[in-house]
């Protein structure tokens, strides 16, 4: 799925969006997944953004110059795996975020 990504650099927090309305979300770590109201997740924040992405060899410059995301998410009953490509000029990284996923989706 396409997504937009906005990354602010001054506070180093980086959102990557479907365009799809979030009607709930959940906080763990440095994260936060928003889903709609059927249970697809809708948007990815993370916080300390250059910590985390620089475990995938990614740079705070790759960040900043990013234009765009693909998001795919493989989902089982309890956690999510969350895959997101980031796409820049400098090319085409992903990075992959593990997520509970809420109760209410789960019962």
């Amino acid at each position: 799925m396409n997504c937009t990504i906005d990354y602010d650099e001054e506070n180093d927090i980086l959102y990557i969006a479907t365009g799809q309305k979030a009607s709930d979300s959940i906080d763990f770590d440095d994260f936060v997944i928003d889903y709609s109201k059927d249970g697809m997740i809708t948007g990815v924040e993370i916080m300390k953004s250059t910590e985390f992405i620089g475990k995938f060899g990614l740079s705070k410059e790759f960040l900043a110059k990013a234009t765009s995301a693909r998001m795919s998410v493989v989902q089982g009953r309890e956690y999510a795996l969350i895959k997101i490509a980031i796409i820049s000029p400098m090319g085409v990284k992903e990075i992959q975020v593990p997520s509970p996923v809420p109760q209410a989706i789960v019962s």
